[in-house]
């Protein structure tokens, strides 16, 4: 019989709201309705909560939600549901996928697909689910990959209009743009130079955002371009200027031969194909190799060392997460279709790659309700006879959808691919007791995902048998695939089943991310071990602490206990886990993996480095980390490298660095590094000039750290960077001469004006001094910089999650506001102010207790300039304490100290005039004596200790990580996982 399933909160809401059927005609509303109600009618952040109906008087409803509370609302701030329970739901599936059978099948396949779907055993990707059955309107598939834009404006627009007509109706797009000239290449007809691929890129990106925001769905869009291509350099490091692509993935297609290059340090060639050929507009389609088995020519137009290109993927990915990496020759040659149909192009999660007018077609087996608790064992059996019937049912799916693009139907039914893929593994590990990440794990992930890739394959030649292999199929070139070489090794039975039946589907595997469909379903997503296991849902009394079921289960059991070892979270694993247990699986998906990576905030680059090549080594056809908290830092020197230019000061006081470059969007912070009184750094900036950085102490505290602004305020100055221990040094250059305490004079009616009166705006110095305070938000760690002017608060700079995030945007508004108002005149309290008006300002969720208690990123802000007022103080008073020693020591550096009064100061290296001193003869006197005033514990660190012992009350989500605004719900919940945005809070995905 099948089993009742009651769905709960957040899981009841998702079905409700994203798979249920729909009444269109909300005037059916009765009362006893299970209805989703609008709560809070926000453009951007509307919230929906469940509710029944219990009385209605014409278009008025009272509606008692889930939560207890009973509102008023009107029948147009309603969605009525059809379906009201799951059941109702897969009833409706299985009868509209059993309906491509034969008539005198129908009935068994109805009943089969119903056993499959009872309980969630197998969970349909979400446009089956809301769609089979529902209307002959909706596609079945998710995710599209379209062919590379011809090389001409036509062809451009050609395929803008295409990805537009898909994004419409909710697919995500894949494009590859190889096939599009470089920069600067001629352009004959108009007798001009292209802008270059990467510009058609961000075409394709700002398209994508204008639907994003006139949909329900975002789009979602994947770009790709090939390791050979001229701009493949400008490709990687577009995100790191601000607002050219924003609204894609990027991955970086690489080659065997590329990997090859980067391992011995060898040249590798830029080209692109001969522009002039006679026949480059009709057959240049981005395949590179074909374009050379044709005998056609190829223009060189760069020599590099391989490794100089794929340092700059690593560098990118460190801080950003972006581009990932495509091994596209491997996965070609693993690929069953590569005799007939290239991969080209991933989707935009990265689980299928596809040719040109592929699509995706998903569901899940759910692993985790094939736990045989008697034998405490996989319930094989039971594994296996769903295995079987879900391959039937998403081939039917293929004929079953109705197509918008002809050739979207003429590829699918010519390779007829399929994508079954997992959730629940994490559980099923758990309760097999086994830790997810280790040796032994390895082990268990080879048996089990080598069963279900046999039990599927077997399948498929078992439809094939019956209905016929995909009409593309050839057995001796299919299983020639270095993915059926493998396959076959291992499993004989399964190359008999082919070569006596054929194949009914090209591909049958995958991993997919199941964001929301796992967050509905109650279980781990995807392959990916549980987030945490910990979290707080929101309840009228605030927020309480639940466990996710697993992990309340074994609580229930031994109630003073802790979790035991193998209850793991994603940050629990070293990245070097997470490949290795990707690995492990991709042996056995003849597709790709949806997979994050998580590296911890410390990771470093050469670790990044190791990881991609490991992933490469071990055969995984793509990879992507995240590391913890990533945001655009310009690397210069390691730690070991700073301390040793402190132990070189000498005459000089010069010491090398490398160059600086321009970074994105942000605030980049030193804690703990300073610069003492006299001291010289110089750098080299790329065109064999040396540029000395000199700094003159103000008398502000000893202990402060150094701090720049973004783009709006200073171009270059400190330059920080995470080394291989965490820990940060700086680099300081200056515009200019100004002084931090000189003061700004304006002219009115003639007369110069003091700056510091009520109504004139301090103009900000070339050098300011501060602190770095890092406290813990809601929104994840943040970076809160304040700089003073005169020994007052002259400006804030405030660094919160990843660059190009909501959270950073916001974050970066209220830092500059805070500066426009600290700089703005001079009342006497304007500190004070401030502290008032943003202290206590709270949102969704808090972090902390009693005086530790962080509402928001404004009341960390307020708190941040209370520490620093406070701090300010007892500098102040340690100064005055130890004056008379300081004087009497500085009176006898004075007797050997030089003057230097023509100092280069900006990074152009114009000189100026501005007798700023230096210290030369005493030089390492001086300092030694500077450093024992400034050796002491950082003001950051009061702050960052308290932080890390606080309890994080925010909605459902990891303590400590970085997260960005949900465009759903508005809470801080939405977090990386899968390779997909996910919403802790209320299930959203960028995914599905």
């Amino acid at each position: 019989m099948p089993q009742k399933k009651r769905l709960e909160g957040l899981s009841e809401k998702i079905f409700l709201d994203r798979y249920a059927k729909k009444d269109a005609d909300t005037n059916n509303t009765r009362v006893g309705d299970v209805v989703l109600v609008l709560t809070k009618d926000d453009p951007k952040f509307p919230t929906k909560e469940v509710g029944e109906v219990t009385a209605r008087n014409g278009r008025n409803l009272s509606v008692a939600l889930r939560s207890g509370a009973t509102i008023q609302t009107s029948i147009e701030h309603v969605t009525l549901t059809v379906e009201k329970t799951p059941e109702e739901m897969w009833d409706r599936l299985a009868s509209a996928i059993a309906s491509i059978e034969t008539k005198e099948k129908q009935a068994e396949w109805t009943d089969k697909f119903r056993y499959i779907l009872d309980d969630w055993k197998l969970v349909p990707g979400g446009r089956i689910a809301a769609g089979a059955g529902a209307s002959e309107e909706l596609t079945l598939f998710n995710c599209y990959v379209i062919p590379s834009p011809k090389d001409s404006r036509g062809g451009i627009m050609q395929t803008l209009s295409e990805m537009t007509e898909i994004m419409a109706r909710g697919g995500g797009v894949g494009i590859n743009l190889s096939s599009l000239r470089p920069r600067r290449a001629i352009v004959r007809g108009v007798n001009g130079s292209s802008s270059g691929a990467v510009s058609w890129g961000g075409l394709f990106s700002y398209t994508t955002g204008l639907i994003e925001q006139g949909g329900s769905r975002r789009g979602a869009l994947m770009l790709m371009m090939y390791d050979w291509h001229p701009d493949i350099l400008d490709f990687i490091t577009v995100k790191q200027t601000a607002g050219q692509v924003t609204n894609a993935n990027l991955s970086v297609c690489v080659s065997n031969g590329f990997m090859k290059a980067v391992k011995e340090d060898l040249d590798w060639e830029l080209v692109f194909p001969d522009t002039s050929d006679p026949d480059y507009d009709e057959q240049w389609d981005g395949d590179l190799e074909k374009w050379k088995k044709a005998g056609k020519s190829v223009i060189p137009y760069q020599t590099v060392k391989a490794r100089d290109i794929w340092h700059t993927i690593i560098e990118s990915a460190w801080k950003s997460a972006e581009p990932g990496v495509v091994f596209m020759e491997h996965y070609n040659q693993m690929s069953n279709s590569w005799y007939f149909n290239p991969i080209i192009c991933t989707n935009p999660c990265g689980e299928q790659g596809l040719p040109a007018w592929g699509v995706c077609n998903l569901s899940a087996l759910n692993l985790s309700k094939f736990y045989d608790a008697e034998k405490r064992d996989v319930a094989w059996e039971e594994l296996s006879k769903v295995t079987r019937y879900a391959v039937r049912f998403l081939d039917n799916v293929i004929d079953k959808t109705p197509y918008h693009f002809e050739e979207n139907k003429n590829n699918q039914q010519k390779e007829r691919r399929v994508g079954l893929g997992s959730m629940g593994l994490a559980e099923l590990m758990i309760k097999l007791g086994i830790r997810y990440g280790s040796p032994y794990s390895l082990e268990f992930l080879d048996r089990l995902f080598g069963f279900i890739a046999r039990e599927a394959y077997l399948a498929s030649a078992d439809i094939a048998a019956e209905k016929g292999a995909f009409p593309a199929f050839q057995a001796e070139p299919y299983l020639s695939s270095g993915f059926m070489k493998q396959m076959c090794g291992v499993f004989p039975e399964v190359e008999e089943a082919i070569q006596a039946k054929g194949m009914r589907n090209v591909t049958v595997i995958t991993q997919a991310p199941t964001g929301s469909t796992g967050t509905m379903v109650g279980t781990s997503t995807g392959i990916e071990p549980y987030f945490a296991f910990k979290y707080y849902r929101q309840s009228r009394l605030g927020y309480d602490e639940q466990f996710v079921p697993i992990a309340q289960q074994w609580k229930d059991a031994h109630p003073n206990d802790q979790l035991p070892d193998y209850f793991v979270t994603a940050m629990d694993l070293s990245a070097e886990d997470h490949i290795r247990a990707q690995a492990a699986i991709q042996r056995w998906v003849d597709s790709s993996i949806s997979k994050t990576a998580n590296c911890p905030s410390d990771f470093t680059i050469e670790q990044t480095k190791e990881l991609y090549e490991l992933a490469f080594d071990l055969g995984c056809k793509g990879v992507t980390i995240y590391r913890d908290g990533s945001r655009d830092v310009q690397v210069l020197s390691t730690e070991k490298e700073s301390k040793q230019e402190e132990s070189n000061h000498s005459g000089s006081g010069q010491a090398d660095s490398e160059e600086p470059q321009s970074t994105q969007g942000g605030v980049l912070h030193c804690e703990s590094s300073f610069v003492s009184e006299g001291q010289q750094k110089t750098k080299n900036n790329g065109d064999g000039n040396e540029q000395q950085l000199h700094r003159q102490d103000t008398g502000s505290s000893g202990a402060s750290s150094l701090s720049v602004s973004s783009d709006h305020e200073q171009k270059d100055g400190v330059r920080a960077q995470e080394s291989n221990d965490g820990q940060e040094s700086t680099q300081e250059s200056t515009h200019g001469n100004a002084s931090p305490s000189a003061e700004v004079t304006a002219t009115k009616g003639g007369e110069s004006e003091s700056a510091s009166s009520n109504n004139v705006y301090k103009r900000r110095p070339q050098v300011l001094r501060g602190a770095t305070y890092k406290i813990n938000t809601p929104f994840g760690m943040a970076y809160i910089t304040i700089n003073d002017l005169n020994d007052i608060p002259a400006e804030i700079f405030l660094n919160v999650g990843k660059a190009g995030s909501d959270v950073f945007a916001m974050a970066e508004a209220l830092g500059r506001v805070c500066s426009l108002f600290l700089r703005y005149g001079d009342h006497g309290n304007k500190v004070e102010l401030l502290i008032k008006h943003l202290k206590g300002i709270g949102g969704s969720g808090s972090v902390g207790f009693g005086a530790n208690r962080v509402e928001s990123i404004a009341d960390a802000v307020a708190k941040a300039l209370e520490t620093h007022m406070q701090e300010q103080a007892c500098d102040q008073e340690r100064q005055r304490n130890s004056k008379g020693r300081n004087g009497q020591q500085n009176h006898q550096n004075d007797s050997g100290q030089s003057h230097n009064n023509n100092q280069q100061s900006s990074e152009n290296g114009h000189q100026s005039n501005n007798n700023n001193q230096t210290v030369s003869g005493n030089h390492q006197q001086v300092n030694s004596s500077r450093q024992e005033s400034i050796e002491q514990e950082p003001i950051a660190a009061a702050i960052e200790d308290s932080s890390s012992a606080q309890k994080d009350t925010s909605p459902p989500m990891m303590s400590g990580m970085s997260r960005d605004l949900c465009p759903s719900c508005g809470s801080a919940s939405l977090i990386n996982m899968e390779g997909c945005k996910t919403c802790a809070n209320c299930g959203y995905s960028r995914c599905s």
